[in-house]
């Protein structure tokens, strides 16, 4: 952890600094416009690949020559290979060397376990069954080198506990998410209210009299008549074709919001150091949410309609019915009702953030059909026909918790309560692995999402791993890991740097808070020129109010250059730049990142405030602690 002492005064940091910075002037000043001089990165892209025989079992041994990488189609060379196999992770007595530090740059030092209960996607049964589960096996995942959040989804997503290894605290938090209520109930509630009225309604009723002939007076067309029973069977059928319009668009958007608010909450995760799995409790998010009642209605009166529908129009008091009753039976009214580009967009943005999904769910096929009792007295051909409709609708939330872990690198389970299998399956994950790095292929302005494939010449090996990234700068990566730091309490800080902080100064309603960020030279790449050593870093500042919303990332950059003669003094010395924060009443918190463009590393730190209270300001306890070392 970073140490923090009152601020060094200007001619002590004059001594401590013997670089020559041509940086820019304090954050404070820097206008929204500031130009920075462009750093350009030739990376390795470092992939985390699991590879399974056909049981699932991990297979260990490869080489280098087992593996080929192909980028949007394209086969890369491979620059960096390194085999994780069966890292045991330290028990708490066990004296053995964490290994972990042994992994090399880039590769995963840290599992970061989101445990993640859809509320609004599991039935309250299911759900019983999977605490159950999860309370027996979490504390199997405690170990040296994991941390675990708990986070769940109703009208919006809660994290309950934030990332930590006490086990304590965890299990507290999972005592409160247990009582939190499953609102699938409400929202299940008008579907199988529909499937019941749908079962039952009647399509009897004889269509026209046979002393009547269409379009004559009393024969309907619009004017009344025909049998009474015949024209109480249309209005059924034409308020259950706009019930199946209405309620698909409801289970569309609610899907959707679900699917939307996910993929934004691992867009959170993306910066945080480590390898990140998604524990996802759910019963899954169907694809196509209007199809299995839109289907169930074509089962009941398809057959119907074609028979009738010259009578509907001519002998019964609902000639108007037919147009609905046509787009429910061709679906056109619920055809845009497809949520599998949204899926497909929610797994690249994954991807994006590294974040492997492990589903697991105790839905059956059975549990989203209609009894056979609520199906009354459909016939047995649209009884039949509507319990098909149901399951192809557990198939597609099945369907849609097997593509996230497939297009993530994780595993799925459904059908099946065993959260400790699933865990279990994550920690094998995290400690045996293959690296695979490449420098990616060249391109400029490049903004597109590019796929990977990984081959392994192995018989019935399977390779699990992320379905491709975005190339991102390193300004979007700093803001990333910035960005979590801020919201999760984790703290990567491979640099080595310090924050040290001074006295506060009220200026009307704002406060100036002066930091100096120092970093460590010996921690800094630096390259020779001749006559000097040169270095770049920059810095980022991002502030965290205490309603969770973030300022605009600030950045400003720190070139190096220290004389030849003095290289060797300078590795015992530190690096520093003054800041200063311009606050207001209820900023709580400021990450601040470091990021060494030589060495591509990135370290980020934060500071917690409380400018809530009275005319004064008071630091965070957290912060007086770390200021007394």
């Amino acid at each position: 952890m970073p140490r923090k002492t009152n601020l060094l005064s200007h001619s002590m940091f004059a001594m401590l600094v013997i670089a020559s910075f041509t940086g820019p002037a304090p954050l404070a000043a820097q206008t929204e416009d500031a130009v920075f001089s462009e750093v350009i990165d030739v990376e390795v892209f470092n992939l985390e690949v699991v590879v399974n025989d056909k049981q699932g079992q991990p297979i260990t041994g490869l080489t280098q020559d087992d593996f080929e990488i192909f980028e949007d189609g394209k086969p890369v060379e491979l620059t960096n290979f390194y085999a994780v196999e069966k890292l045991a992770m330290p028990a708490a007595k066990d004296n053995t060397t964490d290994q972990v530090a042994d992994r090399p740059a880039g590769a995963t030092r840290q599992l970061n376990l989101v445990v993640f209960v859809d509320n609004i996607n599991i039935r309250p049964e299911n759900r019983k069954l999977l605490f159950e589960n999860l309370r027996e096996h979490l504390g199997q995942v405690m170990v040296p080198g994991t941390k675990v959040m708990l986070a769940s989804m109703n009208n919006r997503i809660e994290v309950m506990q934030s990332f930590t290894d006490d086990a304590e605290q965890i299990f507290t938090a999972l005592d409160e998410l247990e009582k939190q209520t499953s609102i699938n109930a409400l929202l299940d509630s008008e579907r199988r209210g529909f499937m019941s009225r749908l079962a039952r309604a009647s399509t009897r009723g004889m269509a026209c009299n046979r002393s009547q002939t269409p379009g004559a007076p009393g024969s309907g067309g619009g004017g009344g008549g025909g049998d009474p029973t015949f024209n109480n069977a249309v209005r059924e059928a034409q308020d259950l074709a706009q019930a199946v319009r209405t309620l698909g668009e409801q289970r569309y958007n609610a899907a959707r919001g679900t699917i939307g608010s996910i993929a934004a909450f691992s867009d959170t995760l993306g910066g945080l150091p480590g390898r990140k799995a998604l524990l996802y409790l759910s019963d899954g998010i169907p694809t196509r949410p209007a199809e299995s009642i839109g289907e169930a209605w074509i089962a009941k009166y398809d057959q119907w309609f074609q028979q009738n529908e010259n009578a509907i129009r001519n002998c019964s008091r609902y000639p108007e019915a037919i147009p609905d009753l046509t787009r429910a039976l061709t679906g056109s009214g619920t055809s845009g009702f497809n949520l599998e580009s949204e899926f497909d967009r929610l797994t690249i943005r994954a991807s994006d953030n590294q974040v492997a999904f492990y589903p697991v769910s105790n839905s059956g096929r059975d549990a989203s059909m209609v009894s056979a009792a609520n199906l009354g007295s459909s016939d047995g051909g649209s009884s039949q026909v509507m319990r098909s409709a149901m399951i192809a609708e557990a198939m597609s939330r099945d369907g849609s918790l097997l593509q996230m872990a497939e297009d993530t690198g994780g595993r799925a389970l459904t059908g099946n309560a065993n959260v400790g299998e699933l865990l279990a399956q994550a920690s094998r994950d995290f400690t045996t692995f293959y690296s695979l790095g490449y420098t990616p292929l060249e391109r400029t302005k490049d903004n597109s999402f590019h796929k990977l494939e990984v081959k392994v010449s192995r018989d019935g090996a399977k390779a699990r791993h992320v379905k491709g990234y975005h190339a991102k700068t390193w300004r979007d990566r700093l803001v990333d890991m910035t960005v979590a730091s801020a919201l999760y309490d984790l703290e990567a800080n491979p640099l080595e740097i310090q924050l040290q902080t001074g006295d506060t100064q009220r200026v009307g309603g704002r406060f100036k808070v002066p930091v100096l960020v120092q970093i460590p030279f010996r921690e800094i790449q630096m390259v020779s020129d001749g006559g000097k050593y040169n270095a770049s870093l920059s810095i980022l500042v991002v502030v965290r109010d205490n309603k969770g919303g973030f300022s605009k990332p600030r950045r400003f950059d720190l070139p190096i250059e220290i004389p030849n003669a003095q290289i060797l003094n300078a590795r015992q010395q530190m690096a520093a730049y003054p800041i200063d924060l311009d606050l207001k009443k209820g900023d709580r918190r400021v990450a601040i990142a470091v990021r060494d463009h030589l060495g591509q590393t990135a370290s980020t730190l934060k500071l917690d405030f409380d400018f809530g209270g009275g005319g004064k300001d008071k630091k965070s306890k957290k912060n007086k602690k770390r200021s007394k070392g």
